[in-house]
């Protein structure tokens, strides 16, 4: 909340990019369009979730932050790890959650390395996470 959301790079809201100058160049509580979405939303849309009767869960990807020019395997496994780890807490082991990487869990960016064991440093955590 506060972050800056004019900064100029194709993704704001980040603390690097440190507070608004003003109301109108200010992430809210809930975000800002300029922004991924940050975690009071995700827990909002969460706690929502877990109130609804649903069969299952599919959680299509993309989850580390797009800040590309960041990131690192550990980064992304660490976000990845992070989601599955709201998921269950919140809505329980009893919901199945099918999972699919996106084209951001790639280290780099939309890379997922032909040969064969290439991208291990994300499958096997991820196969563990849920």
């Amino acid at each position: 909340q506060g972050m800056n959301s004019a900064c100029g790079m194709p993704l704001c809201c980040r603390e690097a990019n440190g507070p608004g100058n003003s109301s109108a160049t200010s992430a809210g509580k809930w975000g800002d369009y300029k922004c991924d979405l940050n975690v009071p939303m995700w827990e909002s849309l969460l706690a929502h979730v877990a109130t609804l009767d649903i069969d299952y869960v599919f959680w299509t990807g993309d989850s580390p932050p797009h800040d590309v020019w960041m990131q690192t395997e550990q980064g992304q496994v660490n976000a990845t790890a992070y989601i599955a780890q709201t998921l269950l807490k919140t809505l329980g082991p009893d919901i199945p959650v099918f999972y699919a990487l996106g084209n951001h869990e790639g280290f780099p960016v939309n890379v997922f390395a032909p040969p064969p064991g290439a991208s291990s440093w994300l499958y096997e955590p991820v196969s563990n996470m849920l």
